[in-house]
């Protein structure tokens, strides 16, 4: 199950016995993706989830999250990334902090 679900998101069966401070850091990206695929959840916090992606991977990644029941609070410098699927934005470079 676990293997099937790394071989979906690109992660070649070489890759799968390496330990993971030698995968790049794509591949990391990758792992980590579908590991919270096998945990149940109704909220994800990603930070900067596109580093290290190819564009078919970032693809994959939005429809996954545009399809997700729950609630995704997503930190990213990349707009094309979340244009068109998002309800709120913070923007935290521009806030005004008074004293």
């Amino acid at each position: 199950m676990i293997r099937q679900r790394l071989a979906r998101a690109g992660i070649n069966v070489a890759n799968t016995l390496k330990p993971m401070k030698l995968l790049s850091g794509g591949e990391q990206t990758k792992v980590k993706l579908c590991l919270l695929e096998l945990k149940p959840s109704n909220f994800l916090i990603l930070d900067e989830p596109t580093n290290h992606l190819d564009d078919e991977t970032k693809q994959a990644l939005k429809q996954a999250l545009m399809n997700f029941p729950g609630n995704v609070l997503l930190v990213t410098h990349e707009a094309s990334f979340y244009a068109g699927w998002i309800d709120k934005i913070f923007d935290v470079e521009n806030i005004q902090l008074k004293r």
